[in-house]
């Protein structure tokens, strides 16, 4: 689904992502894990902490589900899988549109 060694390989030659490199890891680190999330117990717990060691971005909010949704009611693991592949989907193509 998800090509992380692809994008990666491509998004090292621009510039763009040079100077800030977190774009790409904040993408690559939850595209590695969806990809072998079935080597977890918890996937969702790395997820946690990926939110945290990269400051708590808001884009990776939809992705923890102890932030309830907006209409206030705490999300499913159905629905948070939705929404990674939701957040992969939409990083991949704004990451691939800066290259």
């Amino acid at each position: 689904m998800f090509n992380a060694h692809e994008l990666l390989r491509s998004l090292t030659q621009n510039t763009n992502t040079e100077k800030d490199p977190s774009k790409v890891w904040i993408y690559t680190l939850p595209s590695w894990l969806f990809e072998n999330k079935h080597h977890y117990n918890d996937p969702f717990e790395t997820i946690d902490e990926i939110y945290a060691d990269f400051g708590y971005p808001e884009k990776v909010s939809t992705l923890i589900r102890y932030i309830p949704t907006t209409e206030g009611s705490a999300t499913s693991e159905d629905q948070l899988v939705h929404n990674w592949a939701d957040f992969l989907s939409s990083y991949e193509q704004k990451l691939r549109n800066t290259v």
